[in-house]
């Protein structure tokens, strides 16, 4: 009788649980009055049931745990490779690995974890600032050879760490971070690398060809601890095009890569770019969206894109007669420098 009861396809362990489980259920019949269930039914609590609700039944992808009778993962917890597959429920709600649809550039690059509790990690894309889109060689995701770089792209460029404040003092003699650098053909990186102290980190991208095609760009980001790391991080890029336009459209005579500049990417609390903000000698773009390309020299203060372009050290930025409160981006020549900074106006 229990055996006709038991659910087929389970191993004799769990047939020993479902016929234990049925076994209580089945006694509740033989201490209850007179009642006389039918055929796949017994007593329960005075009444007839199905001998089904006495069963565990479990969905696919789990099983039955023979200490707790609760059903758990037929498998223990699988981690998807990220650079590969996402994390995906199948119709019974069981995680599994699928291969990642679409371009490998679509994907984030896979961010290790600091090789020791002395270095640091920082894990990014390199962005044209221009059209604020990652610079992609191919959709691939082949690693660079840093021995042999390509003429143009993200294996072109050669990407340095640096200590924010000392590049800033002295950009022709700071010596950059010691640090373990890889960089692949989606534009993606990966620095892991020994921090000086707790201040700004900068990251320097240059040509690492003989071709002169992008203005030496650093990007300044907020500290990263020894023994942590960094994702989702933004390297901007300029270039040597867009430096070259940028002079013509301010009719300056000298490219902003040989005297230096500061570039604000202006946002809100909320993230928003902030329109409206002024600072004294500052260069604003006339674009309708978050692009960085056409200087106009007749716009009085930021536009769509929130980006004040200063050929000096960044004067405060004022929003009406209002002082506001932003982290300006370090000057210092021979560097176009960028930084994204929150602007709080009382």
């Amino acid at each position: 009788m229990l055996r006709d009861m038991i659910q087929p396809g389970l191993t004799r362990g769990r047939a020993l649980v479902a016929a234990a489980l049925l076994a209580l259920c089945l006694g509740s019949a033989a201490c209850g009055d007179d009642l006389i269930c039918g055929r796949d039914t017994v007593e329960v609590d005075g009444r007839c049931v199905p001998t089904s609700e006495c069963l565990v039944t479990c969905q696919a992808g789990t099983v039955l745990d023979e200490v707790t009778l609760g059903c758990i993962p037929e498998l223990p917890p699988r981690l998807c490779d990220p650079a590969t597959t996402v994390e995906q429920p199948n119709p019974d709600g069981v995680l599994v690995c699928s291969a990642a649809s679409g371009s490998a550039c679509d994907l984030p690059v896979a961010c290790p974890e600091p090789s020791s509790l002395s270095v640091s990690v920082a894990c990014g894309r390199i962005v044209d600032l221009e059209s604020q889109r990652s610079d992609v060689a191919d959709d691939a995701g082949t690693a660079c050879d840093s021995g042999a770089p390509a003429s143009g792209g993200p294996c072109s460029v050669r990407l340095r760490v640096f200590d924010a404040a000392e590049l800033a003092a002295a950009p022709a003699a700071a010596a950059p971070l010691a640090a373990s650098v890889a960089v692949d053909s989606c534009g993606r990186f990966v620095a892991e690398f020994t921090p000086a102290g707790a201040g700004d980190i900068a990251i320097e991208l240059d040509d690492a060809d003989e071709f002169d095609d992008r203005a030496r760009t650093v990007t300044s980001l907020t500290p990263i601890g020894a023994g942590a790391r960094a994702e989702g991080l933004l390297a901007f890029s300029v270039a040597s095009s867009t430096d070259a336009r940028w002079t013509a459209e301010s009719e300056r005579e000298t490219r902003f890569e040989q005297t230096g500049a500061s570039l604000a990417l202006l946002r809100e609390a909320s993230g928003e770019p902030a329109i409206g903000v002024t600072a004294d000698g500052a260069l604003y773009f006339d674009e309708p969206g978050e692009r960085v390309g056409r200087l106009d020299p007749a716009q009085q203060a930021t536009g769509p894109n929130g980006a004040a372009l200063s050929p000096a050290s960044p004067a405060v930025p004022t929003r009406g007669d209002v002082d506001c409160l932003a982290e300006a981006p370090p000057f210092a020549e021979g560097i176009v420098w960028v930084a994204t900074a929150t602007v709080a106006c009382p």
